[in-house]
């Protein structure tokens, strides 16, 4: 399955293509681009046609290595008057290009998922030398067919309700409901979907790029893709990384027993913390149980007035799954279990925010649907139900059986020579026994156990990148794990303030660190350049002595280091609250605490002023009392009303 962009916020960017084979494909390309062809011609099966790249651009150097395309594909071979889909297709070009190396293709999560409109932000190429290749999958991302476009985030903010959890489920069978009826309209249908298309679609858009070979890089739902690739592709794949493994049917656990592994593991790291251990005595399966089984006996409303929610258990695994799509908001779960424990509603206030909106993540429901019911026959064993479409989505049991028949079951590769490098995360929400996994494979997997990083282990830092980058770049060498053992997890937090108006307001308002000294530079450099001979003015005083503003101008830049070095340190020390700012609570020392610096800068100022008039400065260093109250109040240093 796939993690929320967030986090999905982490799809990054990857690697190089074969120089030589690749260059003609871009050159094929361009002269298909060239020829005029016109516009109501349809190109041939498998043809890539250019498009510009109407996706978010964070650096100008990216733009200059991106390339956009859409491949078109027939939805059915066996039936071509049935029509087409047109595949995004995004190519980022390496940096500092090896000629001869394989491109890597990245076959992102969901299924329903999409990743090209992310691979123009920012960030080094994960693997140095190799481009990447990414394609949204049928019906993800900007690929077609686009159908439920609203459905996806409709279903979550369906996961609470006002009228309580029969209402809410009642409206999300209803969203299903309509779902189909446009998927149907359409003229859609199940065969049109599932892994084994998907990988045919990879082969299609291989052919086109004229690449001999690729190296593969699956994140959640794409390591079934991979998977499949490699079982049914060997010679096209030099080697894959896959990355949080969605398995085989007769591995994958039912969720709510994931759930409760993900807590035990937290759990225990917080038993060997002596501060969370002391804040958090007793966390496990059993206080997740308790909970879980207090919220569906008498559900928790969350808000005030109209506006309240009615929380039930399956809207609070929910939550607690919104917060372990990261490392440090998973080690925010003991505090939200305790909150749970003891019904602090305010504690969810920002959860409620969060499926009120479009928190979808990107996913598009018919295409999860139609593929996941497609691929996976566990979601048609009647009485069975495992809890991933319930309790991701929030689904009844039986939901699978309107969509589409099952087909062909993802093939993995047990036995396989291509080398695979398996990442799990002890984090991981939707966790697989991955060593029974590798142990399937046989020698040419190597599993690296990462006991800090989540869903989406590459995004756990430099580390994990590096050891998934070394492995494509050789995968005849053995991966060095050494940094996996200084990795450091984020803090759990003990202690949270929940904010309402005015310290809400700043908390959301929050400047980088960036804003702080550019801010505090203009402000410094003009008081202490011109503020003098202004007030001088105003005073009808002489005028000071021009060199002696320049040397205030000059004496602000030191000030300014002053600012800036403890700007950065708060950034950096400010992860745990940015973690869980979905839940609207910022931790002590974390978001308000920007406050600070306007007030130390006050007080700067009340100094300078001083040497010319005590009342000046006086008023400045009233001020600057004025805002430190205030924030040491919005981060928790005072007690609030």
């Amino acid at each position: 399955m796939t993690r929320k962009p967030a986090l999905a916020a982490r799809a990054a960017a990857f690697h190089h293509r074969a120089a030589g084979a690749i260059a003609a494909g871009f050159a094929a390309l361009l002269a298909a681009s060239a020829s005029g062809v016109p516009a109501h011609a349809a190109p041939s099966p498998g043809a890539l046609v250019d498009e510009p790249c109407d996706i978010e651009v964070g650096d100008p150097a990216i733009a200059a290595r991106l390339h956009c395309a859409r491949m078109h594909v027939l939805r059915d071979p066996a039936r071509p008057a049935l029509g087409r889909f047109e595949i995004a297709v995004a190519i980022r070009r390496s940096a500092a290009p090896k000629p001869g190396t394989a491109p890597v293709l990245f076959l992102h999560g969901g299924p329903g998922g999409g990743i090209t409109r992310w691979l123009g932000r920012g960030g080094r190429d994960p693997a140095p030398g190799h481009d990447l290749v990414a394609f949204d999958m049928r019906g993800g991302g900007r690929s077609t067919p686009r159908v439920c476009e609203d459905a996806g985030g409709a279903l979550m903010q369906a996961s609470v309700d006002a009228d309580g959890p029969a209402a809410a489920a009642a409206r999300r069978e209803a969203i299903a409901s309509e779902c189909l009826r446009e998927w149907r309209a359409a003229g859609f249908d199940g065969t049109q979907f599932g892994t084994a298309v998907t990988v045919a679609d990879a082969e299609a858009l291989r052919e086109a790029l004229g690449v001999a070979r690729w190296l593969l890089l699956g994140e959640s739902y794409g390591t079934t893709v991979a998977a499949h690739y490699v079982a049914t592709h060997p010679d096209r794949i030099e080697a894959a990384v896959l990355d949080s493994l969605y398995p085989p049917d007769d591995l994958v656990l039912p969720v709510a027993e994931m759930q409760a592994r993900l807590v035990d593991r937290i759990g225990a790291d917080c038993a060997a913390d002596p501060d969370c251990a002391v804040r958090f005595p007793k966390v496990g399966r059993a206080a997740l149980a308790a909970v879980v089984a207090d919220f569906d006996r008498a559900p928790l409303r969350v808000g005030r007035g109209a506006g309240a929610l009615l929380f039930d258990g399956l809207a609070l695994r929910q939550s607690l799954g919104l917060a372990a799509v990261d490392e440090a908001g998973a080690r925010a779960i003991p505090l939200l279990l305790d909150a749970a424990r003891r019904r602090d509603a305010r504690y969810f206030e920002g959860a409620a925010a969060a499926v009120g909106s479009d928190s979808a993540g990107g996913v598009n429901l018919a295409a999860l649907l139609a593929t996941d019911c497609r691929d996976r026959a566990r979601h048609h064993v009647e009485g069975e139900d495992d809890g991933t479409l319930r309790l991701l989505a929030g689904l009844p049991p039986g939901t699978c059986a309107s969509w589409t028949a099952p087909g062909e079951a993802p093939r993995w590769p047990w036995g396989t020579p291509v080398p695979m490098l398996l990442l799990a995360g002890g984090y991981d929400s939707f966790q697989p026994d991955a060593a029974a996994i590798a142990a399937r494979i046989g020698p040419a997997a190597r599993l690296v156990e990462l006991p800090f990083a989540a869903h989406g282990a590459r995004g756990a830092g430099p580390c994990v990148r590096e050891i998934a980058a070394g492995w494509l770049a050789d995968p005849t060498r053995a991966p060095d794990l050494d940094c996996v053992a200084t990795m450091v997890p984020p803090p759990f937090l003990r202690e949270v303030v929940p904010l309402a108006g005015v310290a809400a307001l700043a908390s959301a308002a929050t400047p980088s660190p960036w804003a702080i000294v550019l801010v505090a530079a203009l402000v410094v450099a003009l008081l202490a350049g011109f503020g003098a001979p202004l007030l001088a003015r105003l005073r009808h005083r002489p005028i000071p002595n021009p060199a002696a503003s320049r040397a205030a101008a000059l004496a602000s830049v030191l000030l300014l280091l002053a600012i800036a070095v403890p700007a950065f340190a708060l950034a950096s020390a400010g992860a745990g609250a940015r973690a869980i700012g979905m839940f609207g609570l910022p931790a002590p020392a974390g978001h308000a605490a920007w406050l600070l610096w306007p007030a130390a800068l006050l007080a700067l100022l009340a100094l300078m002023a001083a040497l010319r008039d005590r009342r000046f400065a006086a008023g400045i260093a009233s001020v600057a009392v004025l805002v430190a109250v205030g924030a040491a109040a919005g981060i928790g240093l005072l007690p609030m009303p």
